[in-house]
């Protein structure tokens, strides 16, 4: 497994999870006006999902000699694989978001064994945000690499 390989099946997930515990310790989720973050989380994954979407349709339908010597390289299903999570990710990031909003998330006063349940839904909130932007960054690295490496 090579280092390129290990950064994209792994490398979302751990900056996910590292920046909840992080929150979860030390609440940087407080410092920040959370409801404008989930704002404009909306508006950033709802651009990412259709971007992505789009650069997949192009990939699968498209017809010209750059296209094809991609689709015929070993790297194409991994990088039909990286889109699909991507866009899950973005899928998910805007689900996270509206509920947080809707549900007001941020006024959350309640605690449960001595942990504020909005420290745990910020960081929630917020580790999804870092899943998706790790997710869409790793999509672009890979694709990026895949063009310079066909061309």
């Amino acid at each position: 497994m090579t280092i390129r390989r290990i950064i994209q099946d792994y490398l979302a997930i751990s900056l996910a999870l590292c920046f909840l515990i992080i929150n979860l310790k030390y609440d940087l989720g407080k410092s920040l006006d959370m409801e404008k973050v989930m704002d404009k989380s909306i508006d950033l994954s709802s651009i990412s999902f259709g971007f992505l979407l789009a650069v997949l349709a192009l990939l699968l339908q498209g017809d010209n000699p750059g296209l094809n010597r991609i689709k015929e390289s070993g790297n194409f299903p991994s990088l039909v694989l990286l889109n699909k999570k991507a866009v899950l990710a973005s899928g998910l990031l805007i689900i996270v978001a509206l509920l947080y909003l809707s549900l007001g998330c941020n006024k959350i006063v309640l605690t449960l064994f001595d942990i504020e349940i909005r420290k745990v839904v910020d960081s929630i909130s917020l580790g999804v945000l870092i899943y998706q932007l790790a997710m869409v960054f790793s999509f672009l690295d890979i694709f990026y690499y895949i063009i310079k490496q066909e061309s």
